[in-house]
């Protein structure tokens, strides 16, 4: 009974600690591609 609650206990902190680094690194793809699909600002030129 022991063994299987830490084993419970521990599967639950990989689950948050995976599922934390993996939903940062799809919100950042997400921000990524907002950025990417803004039209380019037009440039500067001085004479």
């Amino acid at each position: 009974m022991r063994t299987a609650s830490r084993f419970i206990i521990v599967l639950i902190f990989l689950g948050v600690v995976l599922g934390g680094i993996f939903g940062y690194k799809f919100y950042q793809f997400g921000q990524m591609e907002k950025q990417l699909s803004q039209p380019q600002p037009p440039a500067k030129i001085s004479v």
